[in-house]
């Protein structure tokens, strides 16, 4: 059952998972920097008649605790924090005392600030790792995961695009 005030979430269809990506079209109009959907399962692939797509850096795993490249899956996390954190009128109090450029008359409030910027992060990234534990799960073929993750992230996607198509056991 999708959740309506995700941005980013599973994509689905009668035969379950096979993908993710920014589900809200305002979100992603406004995310010129986001490609489309991350796909993994092969029928949906096969029937994609782009190949091979645009390379992109993709992990095609759960994301680490530090970002060390701008992998696609990380700029879907950018997205989910950016829009809880727009829900949130605490930060938004905050937020806009920063902008007009208020001193802060204690320190308190900039660690307030900070606190709910960082547990957004961290709560983020719990969300989009489950999504993506849960997607690998259902809609990747194995094999090609594997052959795929043996190469740098800019080729990775369209390795495993190639080997999930063209695997005999996926069909």
């Amino acid at each position: 059952m999708p959740n309506d005030n995700r941005p980013v979430d599973l994509l689905r269809d009668p035969k379950g998972v096979y993908g993710i990506g920014i589900t809200h079209e305002d979100v992603r109009e406004q995310e010129s920097s986001c490609y489309e959907h991350l796909i993994l399962r092969s029928d949906v692939l096969a029937d994609s008649a782009v190949f091979p797509i645009e390379n992109r850096e993709t992990l095609l795993h759960t994301l680490p605790k530090h970002c060390f490249m701008s992998a696609y899956e990380w700029k879907l996390h950018e997205v989910m924090v950016a829009e809880a954190l727009k829900r949130n009128p605490r930060y938004q109090e905050l937020e806009e005392e920063r902008r007009q450029n208020l001193e802060w008359s204690k320190e308190e409030r900039r660690k307030l600030y900070l606190k709910i910027k960082w547990g957004q992060h961290k709560r983020q990234l719990i969300n989009l790792n489950g999504m993506l534990k849960r997607l690998i799960a259902e809609a990747a073929e194995p094999n090609a995961l594997k052959l795929a993750r043996r190469f740098h992230p800019v080729v990775r996607e369209n390795i495993y695009r190639a080997a999930a198509i063209r695997d005999p056991a996926a069909n």
